[in-house]
């Protein structure tokens, strides 16, 4: 049972990091104590939100899933930036003993230093909310100096800005389609397994096929797995994770869809066609903090056939950083000013 005296959005990454792993099944069960805060008066779409619920923690840099089970990360201290001051974050495992060691040694140690602290939730409709853990953000301390409070910690360290870092580590989309094994054909497609098709004009899943357009990315369904097929020009398929495929079947049709506020310094994704996680995570280190979701207006000035469309806005997103994620996904940065203006604490 875990204490009532543990903060009410802390309770999942505090359960987590005293056991290290637990099966998917076992999240599910928590998911709606432990994870959401909701006074719907209607069902809710909870697959969808344990797996945004996911994705958001492991943006962070909090959890990993593999293997149908959900990992703590060590902890780990890590630069958003060293100009003009440093700010490092801190992420993966945590408690309260962590916490109070962290501001201990910081005001003892360092009196030029400071640990801010952000509170950060998720609201996915009106009366619905996905609790994150707070953000515990160092500022003022260099490397030499966060290396001892590290150390102090039992903290990983990561000394070099992590969200270029992580982009120049993240596999690109011409790499993941150099492994793709394109071994099935169109004529031997399992047409009555089909579940829906990838709409790039639409940006989701459409169990209807487009009249008279060439569909790209499949998902078909086999008794309770899924699979997801990707088609070129020349009639072959092969097998494909979803989030690259997506972005496969974007790029085939010469569909631009990441917008870039210059003038907030934001990046906005349609949150129904999200980063691989690994971009997503340095999109996420950039601030340290959860994306927010804004619906868009008429997007046919993007070529796209949708209107109102969710997307999921990064904050504090340096613009070459945007550009090298772009480029890793195969994309145009598309470039706006003065759309994604958020209040926001100064960090």
């Amino acid at each position: 049972m875990i204490p009532e005296t543990i903060p009410e959005q802390e309770k999942f990454l505090y359960y987590l990091s005293a056991l290290g792993t637990v099966d998917k099944s076992v999240f599910r069960q928590w998911f709606g104590e432990l994870c959401l805060r909701s006074d719907a008066k209607e069902d809710l779409n909870i697959s969808f939100l344990e797996n945004r619920y996911i994705r958001v923690m492991q943006s962070l840099g909090h959890i990993d899933d593999s293997g149908g089970k959900l990992w703590v990360c060590p902890p780990v201290l890590s630069f958003i930036r060293k100009d003009p001051k440093p700010i490092a974050l801190l992420s993966g495992a945590c408690d309260s003993d962590l916490i109070s060691t962290l501001d201990h040694i910081i005001s003892t140690e360092f009196p030029q230093g400071e640990v801010l602290c952000v509170k950060q939730s998720q609201c996915v409709s009106s009366d619905t909310v996905l609790l994150f853990p707070d953000a515990f953000f160092i500022k003022n301390i260099g490397p030499d100096d966060l290396r001892d409070v590290a150390r102090a910690l039992g903290a990983g360290l990561q000394t070099e800005e992590a969200p270029p870092s992580i982009v120049s580590l993240a596999g690109g989309i011409d790499q993941m389609s150099q492994r793709l094994e394109w071994r099935k054909y169109r004529e031997d497609e399992p047409i009555n397994s089909i579940n829906r098709v990838f709409s790039p004009h639409l940006l989701h899943f459409t169990g209807d096929r487009e009249d008279g357009r060439d569909y790209r990315l499949v998902e078909y369904r086999f008794n309770y797995l899924y699979e997801y097929w990707i088609w070129d020009d020349t009639e072959k398929g092969a097998v494909v994770q979803r989030d690259w495929g997506r972005y496969m079947a974007l790029n085939a049709e010469g569909v631009d869809v990441l917008i870039y506020d210059e003038d907030a310094g934001s990046l906005a994704v349609p949150t129904n066609v999200p980063l691989p996680v690994n971009l997503a995570r340095a999109v996420t280190a950039c601030s340290g903090l959860v994306p927010y979701e804004v619906w868009s207006g008429d997007l046919r000035g993007l070529g796209l056939h949708a209107n109102n469309v969710p997307f999921d806005v990064y904050f504090g997103v340096p613009k070459d950083v945007g550009v090298s994620v772009a480029e890793k996904l195969g994309q145009r940065l598309v470039t706006v000013g003065g759309v994604f203006q958020p209040e926001l604490c100064t960090l």
